[in-house]
Protein backbone atom coordinates (compact mmCIF):
# COMPACT_ATOMS: atom_id res chain seq x y z
CA UNK A 1 0.00 0.00 0.00
CA UNK A 2 2.94 2.09 0.63
CA UNK A 3 3.95 1.65 -2.80
CA UNK A 4 0.91 2.42 -4.64
CA UNK A 5 0.97 5.68 -2.70
CA UNK A 6 4.38 6.65 -2.99
CA UNK A 7 3.63 5.94 -6.79
CA UNK A 8 0.79 8.02 -7.01
CA UNK A 9 2.37 11.08 -5.18
CA UNK A 10 5.32 10.82 -8.11
CA UNK A 11 2.81 10.96 -10.46
CA UNK A 12 1.35 13.75 -9.68
CA UNK A 13 4.34 15.57 -8.68
CA UNK A 14 5.70 14.90 -12.40
CA UNK A 15 2.01 15.28 -14.16
CA UNK A 16 1.61 18.59 -12.55
CA UNK A 17 5.00 19.85 -13.59
CA UNK A 18 4.29 19.27 -17.30
CA UNK A 19 0.88 21.33 -16.83
CA UNK A 20 2.60 24.90 -17.58
CA UNK A 21 2.75 26.74 -21.34
CA UNK A 22 4.47 29.81 -19.79
CA UNK A 23 5.29 32.52 -22.66
CA UNK A 24 4.24 34.75 -25.31
CA UNK A 25 2.33 33.20 -27.76
CA UNK A 26 1.45 35.30 -30.94
CA UNK A 27 -1.38 34.61 -33.63
CA UNK A 28 0.48 33.60 -36.80
CA UNK A 29 -2.69 32.55 -38.58
CA UNK A 30 -6.54 32.26 -39.40
CA UNK A 31 -7.86 29.28 -38.80
CA UNK A 32 -11.58 28.21 -39.24
CA UNK A 33 -12.56 27.97 -35.68
CA UNK A 34 -13.91 31.71 -35.52
CA UNK A 35 -17.47 31.34 -34.98
CA UNK A 36 -20.31 33.83 -36.27
CA UNK A 37 -19.81 36.52 -34.15
CA UNK A 38 -16.23 36.41 -34.03
CA UNK A 39 -15.18 36.06 -37.56
CA UNK A 40 -16.72 39.53 -38.26
CA UNK A 41 -13.93 40.94 -35.72
CA UNK A 42 -10.96 39.24 -36.96
CA UNK A 43 -7.59 39.57 -34.93
CA UNK A 44 -9.31 40.71 -31.86
CA UNK A 45 -6.98 38.95 -29.74
CA UNK A 46 -3.57 38.34 -31.57
CA UNK A 47 -1.11 37.93 -28.15
CA UNK A 48 -1.31 35.56 -25.51
CA UNK A 49 0.97 35.75 -22.34
CA UNK A 50 0.64 32.62 -20.09
CA UNK A 51 2.48 32.97 -17.02
CA UNK A 52 1.53 31.69 -13.32
CA UNK A 53 -1.73 30.40 -14.53
CA UNK A 54 -2.93 33.49 -15.80
CA UNK A 55 -3.26 34.63 -19.17
CA UNK A 56 -2.58 38.26 -20.16
CA UNK A 57 -4.15 39.25 -24.00
CA UNK A 58 -5.32 42.81 -25.11
CA UNK A 59 -9.27 42.71 -26.40
CA UNK A 60 -10.72 45.69 -28.40
CA UNK A 61 -7.06 47.36 -27.28
CA UNK A 62 -8.04 46.96 -23.60
CA UNK A 63 -5.60 44.84 -21.17
CA UNK A 64 -7.40 41.69 -19.93
CA UNK A 65 -6.29 38.75 -18.03
CA UNK A 66 -7.44 35.64 -16.71
CA UNK A 67 -6.82 32.17 -15.36
CA UNK A 68 -6.23 28.65 -17.31
CA UNK A 69 -6.19 25.24 -16.83
CA UNK A 70 -4.99 22.60 -18.74
CA UNK A 71 -7.50 19.60 -19.48
CA UNK A 72 -6.07 17.02 -21.71
CA UNK A 73 -5.31 18.67 -25.06
CA UNK A 74 -7.05 21.53 -24.17
CA UNK A 75 -6.45 25.20 -22.47
CA UNK A 76 -9.23 27.13 -20.79
CA UNK A 77 -8.95 30.58 -20.03
CA UNK A 78 -11.75 32.10 -17.30
CA UNK A 79 -11.60 35.97 -18.82
CA UNK A 80 -15.15 36.79 -16.64
CA UNK A 81 -17.65 38.59 -17.70
CA UNK A 82 -19.36 38.79 -20.81
CA UNK A 83 -16.18 37.31 -23.31
CA UNK A 84 -16.33 33.95 -21.06
CA UNK A 85 -14.03 31.58 -21.63
CA UNK A 86 -11.57 31.30 -24.17
CA UNK A 87 -10.62 28.28 -25.87
CA UNK A 88 -7.51 26.65 -27.52
CA UNK A 89 -6.30 23.18 -28.16
CA UNK A 90 -2.71 22.16 -27.83
CA UNK A 91 -1.29 20.89 -31.06
CA UNK A 92 2.47 20.44 -29.81
CA UNK A 93 4.50 22.22 -27.42
CA UNK A 94 4.65 25.89 -29.43
CA UNK A 95 1.70 25.72 -31.12
CA UNK A 96 -2.14 26.29 -29.77
CA UNK A 97 -4.86 26.85 -32.07
CA UNK A 98 -7.64 29.09 -31.31
CA UNK A 99 -11.50 29.05 -31.33
CA UNK A 100 -14.10 31.67 -30.36
CA UNK A 101 -12.89 35.04 -30.21
CA UNK A 102 -9.32 34.38 -30.26
CA UNK A 103 -9.73 31.89 -33.16
CA UNK A 104 -5.96 31.35 -35.12
CA UNK A 105 -2.88 29.40 -34.90
CA UNK A 106 -0.95 30.73 -32.04
CA UNK A 107 3.06 30.03 -32.05
CA UNK A 108 4.96 30.13 -28.95
CA UNK A 109 7.87 33.07 -29.79
CA UNK A 110 10.43 30.87 -28.60
CA UNK A 111 9.33 28.58 -31.49
CA UNK A 112 10.49 31.13 -34.36
CA UNK A 113 13.87 30.44 -33.34
CA UNK A 114 15.21 29.44 -36.62
CA UNK A 115 16.51 25.83 -38.05
CA UNK A 116 19.33 27.90 -40.09
CA UNK A 117 17.82 27.21 -42.95
CA UNK A 118 19.61 28.15 -46.43
CA UNK A 119 19.23 31.79 -48.39
CA UNK A 120 16.88 32.22 -51.18
CA UNK A 121 19.33 36.06 -51.20
CA UNK A 122 20.42 38.82 -49.33
CA UNK A 123 18.84 42.11 -48.96
CA UNK A 124 19.90 45.62 -46.84
CA UNK A 125 16.36 47.69 -45.40
CA UNK A 126 17.21 51.98 -46.30
CA UNK A 127 15.33 52.44 -43.68
CA UNK A 128 14.08 50.56 -40.25
CA UNK A 129 12.26 47.40 -40.87
CA UNK A 130 9.49 45.67 -38.78
CA UNK A 131 9.31 42.61 -38.36
CA UNK A 132 6.72 40.83 -37.88
CA UNK A 133 5.41 37.26 -36.35
CA UNK A 134 2.97 36.79 -39.57
CA UNK A 135 2.25 38.26 -43.28
CA UNK A 136 0.59 41.20 -42.39
CA UNK A 137 0.18 44.57 -40.34
CA UNK A 138 -2.46 43.20 -37.95
CA UNK A 139 0.71 40.34 -36.52
CA UNK A 140 2.74 41.57 -33.70
CA UNK A 141 5.77 43.33 -34.12
CA UNK A 142 8.88 40.76 -33.15
CA UNK A 143 11.29 43.53 -33.25
CA UNK A 144 12.39 46.71 -35.64
CA UNK A 145 15.61 46.31 -37.81
CA UNK A 146 17.69 49.61 -37.70
CA UNK A 147 18.71 50.66 -41.38
CA UNK A 148 21.02 49.24 -43.22
CA UNK A 149 21.25 45.52 -41.30
CA UNK A 150 21.58 42.89 -43.89
CA UNK A 151 18.83 40.06 -43.97
CA UNK A 152 18.83 36.40 -45.04
CA UNK A 153 15.89 35.86 -46.96
CA UNK A 154 14.74 32.08 -46.63
CA UNK A 155 10.86 31.89 -48.19
CA UNK A 156 9.24 34.03 -50.81
CA UNK A 157 5.76 35.24 -51.24
CA UNK A 158 3.31 35.93 -54.08
CA UNK A 159 1.36 38.94 -51.34
CA UNK A 160 4.44 40.46 -51.16
CA UNK A 161 5.61 38.93 -47.65
CA UNK A 162 9.33 37.47 -47.56
CA UNK A 163 10.28 35.27 -44.43
CA UNK A 164 13.30 36.22 -43.38
CA UNK A 165 16.20 35.29 -40.91
CA UNK A 166 18.41 37.16 -38.59
CA UNK A 167 20.07 35.72 -35.89
CA UNK A 168 18.33 33.15 -34.15
CA UNK A 169 15.22 34.85 -35.40
CA UNK A 170 12.28 34.24 -38.34
CA UNK A 171 9.92 36.56 -39.21
CA UNK A 172 8.11 38.25 -41.74
CA UNK A 173 8.67 41.91 -43.80
CA UNK A 174 7.70 43.34 -46.72
CA UNK A 175 9.94 43.12 -49.66
CA UNK A 176 9.15 46.36 -51.00
CA UNK A 177 11.19 47.41 -47.89
CA UNK A 178 14.34 46.12 -48.81
CA UNK A 179 16.77 46.04 -51.30
CA UNK A 180 18.30 43.20 -52.53
CA UNK A 181 22.27 43.50 -52.18
CA UNK A 182 24.57 43.45 -55.41
CA UNK A 183 21.82 44.96 -57.57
Amino acid sequence: MKRLFALCFILVLFTGCTNSIDGLYVRVKDNDRSGAVAGMFKGLINELDFKDKHCSFEYFGMKMSGQYEIDKNYIFVNTGGSLGTLSFEIIDENTLEGEGWAYGTFKSIKSFVSKKRPAIYFCTNPKELVVRAGQGDEYSQIVILPRGTKIKVVAEYDNGWCEIEKGNMLGFVLKANMVKEGI
